[in-house]
């Protein structure tokens, strides 16, 4: 199946450059009714991007080569939950073929392309089902990659069988905010 649509504009909020620190609401689909979620508005200028977290589900950890937004339920020294964000130098065809080749070892992997309201088309990797084609796999695997000048952006979100919808729909809320500056 392709990747949901994605939610409403309002996730977004706007084109305009957002305040690190601001926090704004957005809308995401859990359960088949739409949710408010509260972001927070960061911007990492060592590897050139923006984006709103969810502040109320996901702890930030920043390093100087990734962003990670961690499940406030994981564990933080072993997390199950998070999105990882870094970027590559390597361009977004390149990276998608080695990301899923990687991914091609224990899972059947999926790819479409996906448009992200701030960020524009990229590649969606979907490592959701066992190579046979059958959901038995409890870690699950959403990869979005966003081509820039120098490279790209990779958005690594890992999660759970058991956390499927309700991270999968916070994650791609999340990276609807996401800009390249």
């Amino acid at each position: 199946d392709p990747p949901p649509p994605p939610p409403p504009a309002a996730a977004a909020e706007s084109d305009l450059a957002l305040r690190p620190g601001e926090h704004f609401e957005g809308t995401v689909p859990l359960e088949g009714t739409e949710q408010t979620v509260h972001y927070e508005a960061i911007r990492n200028d060592a590897l050139g991007f923006e984006m709103g977290y969810d502040y109320e589900n996901f702890v930030r950890q920043s390093e100087a080569d990734c962003e990670r937004f961690i499940s406030v339920l994981d564990n933080p020294d072993n997390p199950e939950i998070y999105l990882e964000i870094t970027h590559s130098s390597d361009d977004a065809e390149t990276t998608a073929a080695s990301i899923a080749e990687t991914l091609s070892a224990q899972y059947n992997v999926s790819r479409w392309e996906y448009t992200l309201d701030r960020a524009g088309d990229c590649i969606d990797l979907r490592g959701e089902l066992d190579k046979e084609g059958q959901m038995s796999i409890w870690e699950l695997q959403m990869v979005y990659i966003i081509p820039a000048d120098d490279g790209c952006f990779v958005a690594w979100g890992h999660y759970t069988q058991e956390s499927a919808e309700g991270c999968g729909a916070r994650f791609r809320g999340m990276m609807h905010t996401f800009a390249v500056l």
